[in-house]
Formats: structure tokens, C-alpha cells, sequence
């Protein structure tokens, strides 16, 4: 539009012109740093999305996008303050609830209750609520509001109700987990186990889940409300030859969509797998999860499980910064695709990884 008279007539005055003008650049930068990212190339993408952020640091979109990049660096606490910013644009969490109850900024906890709101989906419920108990840890009375199906598992962390009646509860503060590490000042997260399996499903998954062999589980496909922004569902025929050999046994934990005929050597959970607790207790008799980008692996990754997990080029935020772990969970090794839709190089290596457990079992 390098016309000043269109200009004029679309932002009626030369700073409304300009300011329309810088939006549409900024898409453009949008537009180019994704493209980056999903080629693989995230160096690329940070740079341009570094000159966007520059360009338009009011932007609310671009401060979100940022935000990737820089914890992909490290920079945890001010990543997640870059994060926050895309609840205005309305591309990040959503809390549903109900309150006049202020969000906590450092209050004494004294004497005080505070609502731990679960968002997003049933993975960010698993990788966020491990931060719910430094509300106990500064001296305050917890309350967890998670997805239904959650509860169960959660209830080992304190007490903890069904999210779609959070508002119902009585509290003084209350904090939307997707921002719990800016609202609490966290600077780095570890990896050790935080959630466990009962006791009662470990056992009952026992006389389920029973082979001399390396007992391998995995999963495919997650949600399909994500795969637009993920990319993230592998070729099931692929993953099951990668994990295949003369001495695992392997057991899908796929349920819902991304269904499959199982070839005869794959043992089907699906029917079996009711609830998290039974998808815990699963995964306490296997000896390998190996995953897509799902909740699958975060849950076996709380719960300390060796977990493996393939990841797209568009990798989620927890598996951006290093190669092959992650600083969120001990017990997870990361295999990344490297070419946007071609999952052979991440596969062809996890399988050799396979082979290797013939020889050294301990190694996972």
C-alpha cells in the first residue's frame, strides 16, 4: 500500500496511518517467524520475532510469541510475564471462573486460603499444578480447582474440587496456574516426581500388564483441538515399528481419537484405561512411556516414569530449550523433529535407542 493518499483514507490521519501501517508489518513478522519455527530454524525465528517485539513492544501478540523464545533461552520468569500478555490478545489461558476475589501478588498467607485454578488443557493441569503447594509451603490453606477427570490424582496434593465450580468456593486469593511461576516468582523449575500412582490401581494394573520383556506403552495422538497450532500426531504404524523388537512388549495407551486396528504383537489398554488413576497405575507396571506430545508423557514424567517423547518443530514450550531433556522432568528423554511433517529422523533414532536396550535395560 506505498500510497500516501490510500493511507490516508484507511487511517484518516498520518498517525492513524501509521499505526495501521505498523500493525500489518507486524503480522508480516508474524507470519515470517512462524515460518522459521516450523522449518526448524528456531535461531531465525527468534531474530525476527526479537525485531517485531522492537518494532511494536505494545503488541500483545508479539509480546506472547516472544515470550516462546525467550524460555526457550532460560529466561523462565520473564518469558511467563510475556505469556500473561496473550490473555489480551486472547491466544493464551482462559480461566473460567467467577470472582471478585483478587489474584495473590505476595500477600501474608496467614489464616489465608488460595484457590489454585487449573487452565488450558489436561497436560498444562499436569505440568502446572506441581507449583500448587508453595501456597502451603508460605504458610496458606490450598484449595486446587482442576478437570474432573484430574481429581482423583490430584487429591494427594490437598484438598481439590471439579474447576467448573471454583467460584463456589470460599477464598481470599486465588492464582490461574498458566501464570503461577510470574505470580509466585519462580525462576527455575526442577524435575523430580511430584504426583504418585495408588497403591490399589498400581495393583490392579499388575495382573494386566505382565511380560518378561521390556514393557513398553505408547501413545500417537492427543486432542485434536490442538493439532493446528501442534502439528504433533505421529504415524502410529511408524512409533510401533520404532519401539518393536524381539524383546519388548508393547501396550497402546491411545484412547478416544486416533483409534487404530492393532497389529498382533501391540496389546490394546483403551478399554481398560477408565480413568488417570488406571493410566497411572498402567504406567507404574511399564518399563517405557513413549509418547507424542500429549498428556501422556507428562503425567508419566510427574509420576518419575521413563518417559520418551517425540516433538514436533513447533515444539511446546517445555520441550524448547534443550535437544534431548528438559529441565521440567528427570526422567524424560526428547527425540525432535527437525524437517516440519517428517517424522523419520526423530523415529529412526528413537528406534536405535530401542535396540539399545537390549543391551543395557538400565539405561531408560
Amino acid at each position: 500500500m506505498a500510497n500516501l493518499k490510500q493511507m490516508l483514507e484507511i487511517g484518516k490521519t498520518l498517525k492513524g496511518a501509521e499505526k495501521i501501517s505498523k500493525g500489518m508489518i507486524a503480522d508480516l513478522m508474524l507470519d515470517l517467524e512462524l515460518l522459521y519455527s516450523a522449518q526448524g530454524k528456531p535461531d531465525k525465528a527468534f531474530e525476527v520475532s526479537k525485531q517485531a517485539f522492537d518494532f511494536a513492544p505494545d503488541s500483545d501478540r508479539i509480546a506472547f510469541n516472544h515470550a516462546w523464545h525467550l524460555i526457550r533461552q532460560g529466561k523462565l520468569l520473564e518469558g511467563y510475564k510475556g505469556l500473561n500478555r496473550g490473555r489480551k490478545a486472547g491466544v493464551y489461558a482462559k480461566p473460567d471462573i467467577q470472582t471478585d476475589k483478587p489474584i495473590y501478588s505476595g500477600q501474608d498467607l496467614k489464616d489465608k486460603t488460595v484457590l489454585f485454578q487449573c487452565e488450558c488443557g489436561l497436560g498444562d493441569e499436569i505440568i502446572m499444578v506441581r507449583f500448587a503447594t508453595e501456597i502451603v509451603k508460605r504458610g496458606g490453606k490450598l484449595i486446587i480447582a482442576c478437570s474432573k477427570s484430574l481429581i482423583p490424582l490430584f487429591n494427594q496434593l490437598g484438598t481439590v474440587v471439579d474447576k467448573e465450580f471454583s467460584g463456589q468456593q470460599e477464598f481470599d486469593y486465588w492464582i490461574p496456574s498458566m501464570n503461577a511461576i510470574d505470580i509466585l516468582g519462580i525462576e527455575k523449575v526442577t524435575g523430580e516426581p511430584y504426583l504418585k500412582a495408588d497403591p490399589e490401581y498400581i495393583k490392579k494394573w499388575s495382573e494386566i500388564i505382565k511380560s518378561d520383556k521390556i514393557k513398553v506403552g505408547i501413545r500417537w495422538a492427543g486432542n485434536t483441538c490442538y493439532e493446528e497450532e501442534l502439528w504433533r500426531t505421529l504415524n502410529p504404524v511408524g512409533l510401533i515399528d520404532a519401539v518393536s523388537t524381539d524383546k519388548t512388549e508393547i501396550y497402546s495407551l491411545q484412547r478416544d481419537d486416533g483409534m487404530i486396528d492393532m497389529p498382533d504383537h501391540v496389546t490394546d489398554l483403551s478399554q481398560e484405561l477408565k480413568t488417570w488413576d488406571d493410566t497411572a497405575g498402567a504406567m507404574q507396571n511399564l518399563d517405557l512411556i513413549v509418547s507424542s506430545c500429549t498428556s501422556i508423557p507428562h503425567m508419566a514424567a510427574a509420576l518419575g516414569r521413563p518417559t520418551w517423547v517425540i516433538v514436533p518443530t513447533l515444539a511446546y514450550y517445555i520441550w524448547a530449550q534443550y535437544e534431548t531433556n528438559t529441565d521440567w522432568y528427570d526422567s524424560v528423554k526428547i527425540f525432535k523433529q527437525h524437517k516440519f511433517q517428517d517424522w523419520s529422523e526423530p523415529l529412526a533414532n528413537l528406534k536405535k535407542e530401542i535396540q539399545c536396550l537390549e543391551c543395557n535395560f538400565s539405561s531408560i
